[in-house]
């Protein structure tokens, strides 16, 4: 019950039942971070391409990393293995070292994966004591109860498709207005200490794997 505070699971879960379950043979997935989610819209790409409306999902979840990408695709591996390509985005920070937080490693990443995939001991951790692993379903928990009683907000998180077919979750504290993002200087800080991670790498080549196991290309 207290996964259902966490919203990257929410969105997930969202995700599954209003992306993925309508979509019986998808032509081309993507899986990513919000980097993907928001820069890349369905509806733009099956134009161009000449598909019809559906063949292209967009899978990328907020903070998204590759074992969420091997996550959804096991998953859902008899659907989405229908698709002809599989396009995963990568930012930096998924496979830096530093980086350590996985949006669904908690919720389901077994013994096994745990130790094959992820440095972060707690990760480890949270196998034998959940205690570890409910520790940020417990603080959204915690955000949540303090927004409706202290600051008596009706609204949380709401799910919904944009007109060119984009899945994105809208917060009630979410304000309109521009907003501004240096790339430069982003990408400058990243990289000037990233340490590459082989445990992340790994997921990445056995998801690749998994996808050419089904005859299909990855990108």
């Amino acid at each position: 019950a207290l996964w259902r505070f966490d919203p990257v699971v929410r969105f997930r879960g969202e995700m599954e039942a209003r992306v993925i379950a309508p979509a019986p043979a998808p032509r081309i997935v993507l899986f990513g971070s919000s980097t993907t989610k928001d820069a890349l819209a369905p509806r733009i790409l099956e134009g161009e391409l000449g598909l019809p409306e559906g063949s292209v999902i967009n899978l990328g979840i907020p903070f998204g990393t590759p074992y969420d990408a091997l996550f959804l695709y096991r998953r859902h591996r008899e659907r989405l293995s229908k698709a002809s390509l599989l396009i995963l985005g990568l930012d930096e920070c998924c496979l830096d070292a530093r980086h350590t937080f996985q949006a669904h490693a908690p919720y389901c990443a077994t013994l096994r994966e745990r130790l094959d995939y992820f440095e972060d001991p707690g990760t480890l951790l949270g196998w034998a004591w959940r205690t570890c692993d409910f520790g940020d379903a417990c603080g959204w928990m915690a955000e949540s109860l303090f927004r409706r009683l202290i600051r008596k907000e009706k609204k949380g998180i709401a799910f919904a498709f944009s007109p060119d077919g984009r899945f994105s979750p809208t917060y009630a504290s979410d304000a309109p207005g521009p907003a501004t993002l240096d790339p430069a200087e982003r990408a400058r800080v990243g990289w000037t200490r990233f340490a590459l991670s082989r445990k992340r790498a790994r997921v990445l080549q056995d998801f690749a794997a998994m996808a050419r196991a089904d005859g299909i290309q990855i990108l």
